[in-house]
């Protein structure tokens, strides 16, 4: 259980509240250490994760690391995650940093420094994934804010799908000559040099609801990925991704085809690779997750009739190797 709510924190403070994960060796035994990290200007908002056996040395790594990346001004919190009786108050007596203590049978908050209190009652929701009340709301235009390329994608896809459906005269049944006239991969205009198709065939939507998933899928996967693995970085992985789908769907399949659905099977594959990477630290539930959500849609596209599944695997595919290359740190 402890695993599980480390892991809703991390994800709910990334998603939803603008915090970065960084990760730490540990000098004696090499072993790595998480922090979820806001930065504000020249300071810094640092959580750490610990036990009661480990949370004074905890501390103190979290402390020497940010001061080797020149941070001086930070708020340090110590979550301490373990099985407590009337021991937590030694705990909480004469210490330097922020503590918040829960419980790891339930996640239930047992104490806290009286600082942070309105805090560590948030954590504990988070821990507990209570999404009730002002912790289930988001607010658009911060998510807009702090995930600028996922936004602008959906942007652009929304964009492009307006001139189609102008052109086309419907919203609900785009027009194929219009798809085509726009990008749509087509083998036989490929071969004749349109090699562009291969790029412009991720932003066409054959209808209202091919987009609306589409950019569903595109908002839900591109925050995970966009806060893991930064802006740029996400945005190469969700280009090329795109890119190796249309060719996997141009080598495979000789049907036109159209959408988003490969480049964001792509980060389907990059949020893969971190919850592999980090399943020691996270825990293995996130892992579990994207295995499922990936095998469900891959299910789902062998069994509905006109899905391009050979762009799908391509995209996952692309999103693998490409996200595996650029996750070094």
């Amino acid at each position: 259980m402890r695993e599980k709510y480390i892991n809703n924190i991390i994800s709910s403070l990334i998603k939803e509240y603008g915090f970065s994960l960084e990760e730490y060796n540990t000098a004696e035994d090499n072993s790595k250490n998480l922090l979820a990290i806001k930065y504000e200007n020249e300071n810094a908002f640092v959580v750490t994760f610990s036990t009661k056996e480990d949370f004074a040395n905890k501390s103190f790594l979290a402390l020497e690391y940010m001061r080797e990346k020149g941070i001086k001004a930070l708020s340090l919190n110590n979550i301490i995650i373990d099985k407590f009786t009337n021991d937590h108050l030694d705990i909480l007596e004469n210490q330097n940093y922020n503590f918040i203590i829960l419980d790891s049978d339930n996640g239930g908050l047992v104490g806290s420094s009286d600082q942070i209190k309105n805090f560590a009652g948030l954590i504990s929701k988070l821990a507990q994934n209570d999404k009730s009340g002002n912790t289930k709301k988001r607010n658009l235009k911060k998510s807009i804010n702090e995930y600028k390329a996922t936004y602008t994608l959906i942007g652009i896809n929304i964009f492009i799908f307006m001139i189609s459906a102008y052109l086309s005269k419907s919203i609900f049944d785009i027009d194929i000559k219009v798809l085509l006239l726009l990008g749509a991969k087509n083998n036989q205009l490929i071969n004749a040099g349109q090699y562009y198709r291969l790029f412009m065939a991720m932003f066409l939507h054959g209808g209202l609801l091919h987009l609306g998933l589409n950019m569903y899928a595109l908002r839900t996967t591109g925050e995970i990925v966009e806060s893991f693995y930064g802006r740029k970085k996400f945005l190469i992985i969700y280009f090329l991704s795109g890119i190796t789908s249309s060719l996997a769907s141009y080598i495979f399949s000789q049907s036109t085809s159209v959408g988003a659905s490969g480049a964001i099977f792509g980060l389907l594959g990059a949020c893969l690779i971190f919850a592999y990477k980090m399943k020691e630290k996270i825990g293995k539930e996130f892992l579990r997750n994207i295995l499922s959500v990936i095998v469900v849609n891959i299910l789902i596209g062998a069994t509905i009739p006109n899905i391009d599944n050979f762009g799908h695997l391509g995209g996952l595919v692309g999103g693998l190797i490409i996200s595996f290359i650029l996750f070094k740190e």
